[in-house]
């Protein structure tokens, strides 16, 4: 029988993996927002969605998906097995931070869309090698 910090223990551990597979909080902390100010949520989960349409339309997903909500995680959109996810986290990251906050100089701003090109070409690569 598990002892009573045990259970604790188990708990605190499912629901920090729950937060951490979160998309929303995950884009929402590395965008610079509070995981608790949850008032630009509705426009932080749009560009979210634009941004996994946009990988949907490069192959990257191949099936229907749900709209992300407030409790979408990673593994619901794209598996236990992604092997691009982190490059998938950085491009859905990098197009929400163009459109909800992008940067005032010329220069970052080329930069951010710089990157997105570039991950965009990466990954395009990675799911249909063809395409080289």
């Amino acid at each position: 029988m598990d002892t009573v910090e045990e259970v604790n223990n188990n708990e605190t551990n499912t629901q920090s993996n729950d937060q951490i597979d979160n998309i929303l909080i995950d884009i929402k902390k590395l965008i610079g927002l509070l995981e608790e100010d949850d008032s630009f949520d509705v426009d932080v989960l749009i560009n979210i969605n634009n941004a996994i349409d946009t990988l949907w339309e490069l192959g990257v997903i191949n099936k229907p998906y749900n709209r992300v909500q407030n409790d979408t995680t990673w593994t619901q959109i794209f598996g236990n097995e992604c092997s691009q996810l982190d490059m998938i986290k950085t491009y859905i990251y990098l197009k929400t931070k163009l459109i909800f906050d992008p940067p005032l100089n010329a220069s970052l701003l080329e930069s951010l869309r710089e990157n997105i090109r570039e991950t965009e070409y990466r990954l395009n690569i990675s799911y249909d090698p063809e395409k080289l």
